[in-house]
This record gives C-alpha cells, sequence and structure tokens, in this order.
C-alpha cells in the first residue's frame, strides 16, 4: 500500500505542470499537493543545473500561476455577490481533480482521459523542441516581488565534454517523461470513473463467462448395447 502511494506521488510528480495545463479549478488539496510537487521540481531543476527548453520554462510558470489564480478565485467568489451563483463551481471538494478543459467542447471522458489529454501535451513537446536551451534555470520564487532577484551562488558542479553537445537532448527528457506520466495518471484515473468501472466489470463477466464455458466441442460416443 505504501508502495502504492509512492508510486502515484512519483507520476503526479513527473507529469504535475501537464495537469494544471489540461485541467482547471482542482481542489484546495489537490491543488496544495500539485504545488508542492512543482516547487520540488523547480528546485530540483535549479540545484541540478538541468538544460530546459524554453516552452517547457513557459509551462512550469504557468502551473504555479494556475495554482495561485485557483486559491485567489476561491477567496474572491467566497466573499463576493456571486458565492451563491458560482458555488458549485467554486467550492469544489478539496481533492476535486480538476475539470477537464476538453471536456467543455463536448470530448467524452474516456477520449479526453486515455486519447486527447496525452496527444494535446505530446503536441506542446514537440514545440518545445523547437525552442532554446536554457543551461540554469530560474524557480518561480525569485520572480516574486515584482523584479527579477539575482541569481544565488550555485553549487559547483562539473560535466563531461559532451554535455553541452547533448543539451538539447537532455533538456527534452522531462518533458517526455511528462508525457508518460500523464498518460499513467490518466489510465489510472478513468479506471474509477463510471465508464472505467463499468468496463472492468464487462471485462471480468466476459472473463467469467469464458472460464464456464467449454473450451472445445465435447467428444459424444454413441451408445453400445451389451449382449442380451
Amino acid at each position: 500500500m505504501v508502495l502504492g502511494r509512492l508510486g502515484r506521488a512519483v507520476v503526479l510528480f513527473l507529469c504535475c505542470e501537464a495537469i494544471l495545463a489540461v485541467r482547471f479549478n482542482p481542489g484546495v488539496l489537490y491543488g496544495g499537493w500539485l504545488l508542492v510537487l512543482l516547487t520540488l521540481k523547480h528546485y530540483l531543476l535549479f540545484q541540478l543545473q538541468l538544460p530546459t527548453v524554453g516552452a517547457y520554462i513557459t509551462l512550469l510558470y504557468s502551473g504555479f500561476a494556475t495554482v495561485c489564480l485557483t486559491f485567489m478565485w476561491r477567496v474572491v467568489v467566497a466573499r463576493g455577490p456571486l458565492v451563491g451563483l458560482l458555488a458549485k463551481v467554486a467550492f469544489t471538494p478539496g481533492w476535486h481533480r480538476g475539470y477537464k478543459v476538453l471536456r467543455v467542447i463536448g470530448i467524452t471522458e474516456k477520449w479526453t482521459l486515455l486519447l486527447v489529454e496525452p496527444a494535446v501535451m505530446a503536441a506542446y513537446v514537440v514545440h518545445a523542441a523547437m525552442t532554446p536551451v536554457q543551461l540554469h534555470f530560474r524557480p518561480y520564487w525569485h520572480y516574486l516581488g515584482g523584479s527579477r532577484q539575482p541569481m544565488p551562488p550555485l553549487p559547483e558542479m562539473t560535466w563531461p565534454a559532451w554535455w553541452l553537445d547533448a543539451a538539447p537532448w537532455i533538456s527534452l527528457i522531462l518533458p517526455c517523461l511528462s508525457v508518460l506520466a500523464l498518460i499513467l495518471h490518466n489510465r489510472a484515473e478513468f479506471a474509477i470513473t463510471r465508464e472505467g468501472m463499468a468496463q472492468a466489470r464487462q471485462r471480468q463477466q466476459r472473463a467469467e463467462q469464458g472460464a464456464i464455458a467449454p473450451s472445445g466441442p465435447a467428444l459424444q460416443f454413441p451408445m453400445m448395447e451389451g449382449p442380451r
């Protein structure tokens, strides 16, 4: 059970920025957990000095902005005159995974989770591969306060000679892992939806019927009468 939760946390860590890109208005607890994982990702990218493509950096920054705007939305609506009208949208359950942007245009739950969201993020990775590579990543807290803060001292790290040549490929590792983790995350999420559970029951019923049914034609021998 502990390993299962740890595995889910690792998957969510790898795709937290992708979830914030394709969902909106998550629950407070779920959004706070995404913010923690996103902050950890920012910190590790900064400390390890990993090369990062420009479009992926924008995605990481926009993930932080999405969480902040969600929390601001909660406060404003809770105290504003539209609290009754927007209560259903504003006060989602704490662990709500967010409304799916692509569901707004009528795409089914199954297609949204298993195909469209991963395809959108995969297309974004292709776009990111064509953007410039940055060797130093600034975490979001270096932009808080209205002015760009100076870079703090970075740990002394030495890289092999091939590091700069391989930087464009290394910079795509995290975006690609994010897409793969989103696929795993969405498959697990679809399994707990009504449609996913209905499909699981149908598969189980077919398996049980297949186990009960005979595996092949039964041999039948003619009745032989003995001597009278």
